[in-house]
């Protein structure tokens, strides 16, 4: 209900994320020259990603796309989430999951 993933039980867990981004948060395409989204785990930054610009289709439109991926040992109660830099914005609409973060118990 939060955003974030609370490990259930120890384990080793890998994490995938992948977004696009350029959409600002009045839903106007955005032009900052790069985006920035991270993995926590309880509030620690373990990795980060940046995208930068390319024509999606050359229309002039730009949704850069960038992921992150890592595998990691967590206790119970660990918590994962994505975080976004403050001026990056996850571009998705109400038909399309643009934006994913998925991850499973790998033993």
């Amino acid at each position: 209900s939060d955003g974030k993933f609370t490990a259930p039980i120890a384990g080793i867990y890998s994490f995938q994320f992948l977004g696009f981004y350029c959409v600002d948060s009045s839903g106007v395409a955005c032009t900052p020259a790069s985006y920035f989204s991270y993995i926590y785990k309880n509030n620690t930054n373990l990795a980060s990603v940046v995208a930068i610009h390319y024509d999606y289709f050359n229309t002039g439109a730009t949704y850069p796309a960038a992921n992150i991926s890592i595998t990691l040992q967590l206790s119970a109660s660990d918590t994962i989430y994505v975080g976004t830099h403050s001026s990056t914005y996850l571009y998705s609409d109400t038909q399309r999951g643009y934006a994913t973060f998925s991850g499973r118990l790998v033993g």
